[in-house]
């Protein structure tokens, strides 16, 4: 449950138009966008590509389980938790070029749910100066446009900047800060791995330090497993971060180190509760939620990647896996997978 004192202050933020939200995969779970947060995603890819061979099916099977269960009780599990969340798409595009972005088809399924509607509204009435997000989907995009629709009159133009020369903040004018790249723009998600993969630094985040140092950060749906994103926002003076997450347990500590550095301050609960709030406190009116169908959804994300990993060829799979193991420091599986 939220305070109704931290619900206050973020609301006295946003009139102030001294907030910016930066918004992870999270927002996008609630139906009916019911699109899978990147560990899901992440966890289907390693299954479908582990599944071809036996060894490796031993190796994978129960950190699988362990992970689409949501109980990783399991050492071996939770460090592939904590993969880079573009390392694995990194690893792919080496091996097999563009193909390896194919998965992300799925995120061009689903609708706008209230979390994309409150951000969209909220942009549109100028509350916000910017949205920031990890997320390849686009439905803040597709929720903005429904907004101008029913909304009637001269519709706003709203920025999406997904490449690092597009980066930066323009006064008065709706826009979103796509850090990792867009999926309706592949092109984007492309140079982003490039610069994980050189370990270079991003022009983007030269702004995100700078919207760090002006605004207050409300990061919520996010889990903070970025090396590139989490070395910034500790090596900046920020103005101020409120993290927003389910629980406090469920904050990794690394984050939760950072919050105590940072003097930032730790709200927990549901974030759907959160933009509900944040909704009644500015007067914005928000969509009735739908319920989800999760079952065809999932059966939808498991053909669509099974699909995908039946056309790799063996050598790259194998490649590719013996990649991730040697990552999460598994060494030995990693060099029998190899030979």
């Amino acid at each position: 449950m939220f305070e109704s004192k931290q619900i206050n202050r973020i609301v006295s933020m946003i009139q102030n138009r001294d907030l910016i939200v930066f918004a992870g995969a999270a927002i996008s779970m609630s139906p009916p966008a019911t699109l899978p947060g990147f560990l899901k995603l992440q966890n289907e890819l390693l299954w479908a590509l582990s599944r071809q061979f036996k060894y490796t099916i031993d190796c994978y099977e129960s950190i699988y389980n362990s992970i689409n269960s949501g109980s990783i009780k399991d050492e071996r599990a939770a460090k592939f938790t904590e993969l880079m969340p573009e390392y694995v798409f990194q690893v792919c595009q080496d091996n097999i070029g563009t193909m390896a972005l194919d998965p992300l088809e799925v995120l061009k399924s689903g609708s706008p749910n209230a979390n994309h509607m409150f951000l969209a509204k909220a942009l549109d009435k100028d509350y916000f100066p910017a949205i920031v997000t990890t997320n390849f989907d686009c439905l803040i995009e597709e929720a903005f446009k429904i907004q101008t629709r029913h909304k009637g009159g001269p519709a706003k133009k709203l920025i999406v900047a997904s490449y690092p020369g597009d980066f930066k903040i323009k006064e008065g004018k709706p826009q979103i800060l796509k850090l990792h790249g867009t999926v309706d723009d592949l092109q984007s998600i492309v140079v982003s791995l490039q610069d994980i993969g050189k370990r270079c630094v991003s022009p983007k985040l030269s702004v995100l330090r700078h919207i760090l140092e002006k605004y207050n950060v409300l990061f919520t749906g996010y889990r903070g497993s970025d090396l590139d994103i989490f070395a910034c926002i500790a090596t900046t003076e920020c103005k101020g971060i409120i993290w927003n997450d389910l629980r406090e347990e469920t904050i990794i500590p690394k984050v939760r180190n950072l919050i105590k550095k940072k003097s930032g301050q730790t709200i927990t609960g549901d974030l759907n509760e959160l933009f509900k709030l944040l909704a009644e406190a500015t007067e914005i009116r928000l969509p009735p939620v739908k319920e989800p169908c999760l079952n065809e959804n999932q059966n939808s994300l498991s053909k669509v990647i099974n699909d995908w990993a039946e056309k790799i060829q063996e050598h790259d799979r194998l490649i590719i896996l013996g990649d991730v193991w040697h990552y999460v420091e598994e060494p030995e599986k990693a060099m029998f997978i190899f030979r």
